[in-house]
C-alpha cells in the first residue's frame, strides 16, 4: 500500500501519520509543492493525505500549483481513493466538493476542545490543536462530524472514503514548535487565540489521546476504507 502526502510548506509535516504508516508497513510518498515536486499518477497510490499550510484555497492567482492540486484531489475523490485532509487540506476538500471557503470572523489558534455532532464519537474526549483563519460551508452530501465554540465547521466525512479535519491530530511537540517557529507572525489576538507559552504548555496526555484517535481514524479510512 502507498499513501501519498501533499505537503505545502516544510514546517507542516505528516507528524504522527508517518509513524503510524511505518508501523503498518505502508509506503509513504510525497509531493512537496514548496520544492516544485510533480503530482503522481493516481493509479500509483492507494490513499491521499493533504496537509495544512498558511495559504488559502482562493489564492490561485498567486500560487501556481493550486489549481492543479485541486484537480488532483477531485480526481482522487471521484475514483474513490481514501482521502484525509488536515486544516488547509480540509478546506481544499470542501472547495473541490463545491462548498464555499472564506475568511472566518476570527482566528482559532491553540488547544481547544471540540464537540461531536454525529454518531462518530471518537473525538468526544479530544482537546485538539487549531491553527486557522478560514472556514467553509458543509459540502452537499457530506456529514458534519464536529464543531468547536470558535468555529462550527471542524470536521466532516464524505461517502465513507473522505475525512476532512479542520484541526491537527497529527502533531506532537516537535511539529507544534516548528509551526510556531515559522508562522508565529500569523498569530493575532482574539477569544480563541492562545499565547505561544500557553500553546507550549500542553500536557503529554492530550497529545497521546490525539494520537490514539488519529490512529483509529487512519485504520478506518486507509485499512478498513469505511468511516
Amino acid at each position: 500500500m502507498t499513501i501519498h502526502v501533499l505537503q505545502h510548506v516544510h514546517f507542516e509535516s505528516p507528524g504522527y501519520i508517518l509513524e503510524w504508516a511505518n508501523e503498518q508497513n505502508i509506503k509513504v510518498t510525497y509531493t512537496r509543492f514548496f520544492k516544485g515536486d510533480e503530482l503522481p499518477d493516481i493509479q500509483e497510490i492507494d490513499g491521499l493525505v493533504i496537509m495544512g499550510g498558511p495559504m488559502s484555497v482562493y489564492d490561485e492567482e498567486h500560487i501556481s500549483w493550486l489549481a492543479e492540486e485541486k484537480a488532483f484531489i477531485r480526481s482522487c475523490i471521484y475514483h474513490k481513493i481514501p482521502v484525509l485532509g488536515i486544516c488547509l487540506g480540509a478546506q481544499l476538500i470542501a472547495d473541490v466538493l463545491g462548498a464555499r471557503v472564506y475568511p472566518h470572523s476570527h482566528q482559532e489558534i491553540g488547544w481547544f476542545p471540540i464537540q461531536v455532532t454525529s454518531t462518530n464519537d471518537r473525538l468526544s474526549e479530544a482537546r485538539v490543536f487549531h491553527w486557522h483563519g478560514d472556514t467553509y460551508d458543509l459540502p452537499q452530501g457530506a456529514i458534519h462530524v464536529a464543531s468547536s465554540e470558535g468555529c462550527y465547521q471542524q470536521a466532516f466525512t464524505y461517502k465513507n472514503h473522505v475525512l476532512a479535519l479542520q484541526f491537527h491530530l497529527e502533531v506532537g511537540r516537535e511539529e507544534v514548535n516548528r509551526m510556531l517557529a515559522h508562522d508565529s507572525d500569523d498569530i493575532g489576538e482574539g477569544p480563541y487565540v492562545q499565547s505561544i507559552s500557553k500553546i507550549k504548555e500542553v500536557e503529554d496526555s492530550v497529545i497521546e489521546t490525539n494520537k490514539r484517535i488519529m490512529s483509529e481514524f487512519l485504520q478506518k479510512l486507509f485499512i478498513d476504507v469505511s468511516l
